[in-house]
């Protein structure tokens, strides 16, 4: 001991008495701190006791002090330790699963909670306080009916036990809340499934194939997507890009038997857009266009007369994220076709 060669300093003298490892008042609480070798040696010594029980205490103390020191996983080891010995008395066994389930419950290790709460009822079918902790973490864990038996089986120990009327009351709502959100979700994926059939039932193809499971389902921005009606009948958002002007409209509910010509009647005669001032789109000169999602080199022109549904199922028109989009050119323009057509190998029209 290098340290003391030239006697102890009374400056020093409460700091170097802490340095010898027989009189340390306090041990390291770092989460990573080593003991020092020589205290570690120390206190190793009362492990090895020849009583198991006797060693089994020590274990549970190291525990308890760690457990003070909100050190749940050494907590958790020093009982694991003492559980792996030939533990002979009953109120110690219990102490040791009751001191780990509440190790375990604070760090969020429920089911191993439960597991040492039935060890300690084993044991102690009365003790109120591994059953109060085995119903909390069964709650937790969303096991409603388990954790009404743990609260039913502590009543009848204790029938004016606020904790555990209190947490009934919680598990008995919580219960009522998960039976009608079931309830909800059921009727939602049965709503979301007849939608699917009926999109399927019309050929209508959708890239990606279920937007649905990945939520890849587009909107327009007042939050409107496709939808099917109580008749039977879909109702479609859709959106509008034109691109001589650089702009684009949304349409919210478009039942699917209308027109094309209905459509661009909404938008453009009847609630004219704002950068449309010289009024140059318009239902007569206006049309719908889509590209070929296989030939870039292919353009379809669906004429005004038909409905939103034949073009849906037209086996060149794809869907992408359950939201139709439509190119709208007009005639009247120079725009249309000497620029933005005559990119295209071949225009079609589609007229029936």
């Amino acid at each position: 001991m290098d340290q003391y060669k030239d006697g102890f300093d009374p400056a020093r003298f409460l700091q170097q008495m802490d340095e010898i490892p027989a009189f340390l008042t306090e041990l390291p609480t770092g989460e990573g701190e080593d003991l020092p070798p020589l205290v570690a040696a120390l206190q190793s010594l009362k492990y090895e006791e020849d009583d198991p029980d006797a060693c089994a205490a020590n274990y549970k103390d190291d525990g308890n002090f760690n457990f003070k020191l909100k050190k749940f996983r050494y907590a958790v080891e020093n009982y694991d330790k003492a559980l792996q010995l030939k533990v002979t008395k009953p109120d110690l066994l219990t102490a040791l699963y009751w001191n780990r389930a509440a190790a375990n419950f604070q760090l969020k290790n429920y089911r191993r909670t439960i597991k040492d709460c039935c060890e300690v009822l084993k044991i102690d079918p009365l003790h109120i306080k591994a059953c109060y902790k085995g119903a909390q973490a069964l709650f937790i864990l969303e096991k409603y009916p388990e954790a009404n038996l743990w609260i039913d089986n502590g009543l009848k120990v204790d029938d004016a036990n606020t904790l555990f009327l209190e947490l009934k009351a919680k598990v008995l709502a919580a219960e009522k809340k998960k039976i009608r959100d079931d309830r909800i979700r059921d009727r939602e994926a049965k709503k979301l499934q007849s939608l699917r059939d009926a999109i399927k039932q019309r050929n209508i193809k959708l890239t990606p194939s279920n937007p649905w499971a990945g939520d890849s389902v587009a909107k327009t921005p007042s939050g409107a997507s496709v939808s099917l009606r109580e008749d039977g009948s879909l109702v479609w958002p859709v959106r509008l890009l034109f691109p001589e002007v650089d702009q684009q409209e949304f349409l919210d509910q478009v039942e699917e038997d209308s027109t094309f010509g209905d459509i661009l009647r909404l938008v453009l005669d009847e609630n004219p857009p704002p950068w449309d001032e010289k009024r140059a789109y318009n239902t007569k000169t206006a049309r719908c266009f889509f590209c070929d999602p296989e030939s870039k080199s292919i353009i379809y022109e669906a004429s005004n007369a038909l409905a939103l549904r034949r073009i849906l199922s037209d086996q060149n028109y794809l869907v992408e994220n359950a939201l139709p989009v439509f190119i709208v050119l007009s005639y009247s323009s120079d725009f249309c076709k000497a620029k933005y057509l005559s990119q295209f190998e071949k225009v079609v029209k589609i007229t029936e």
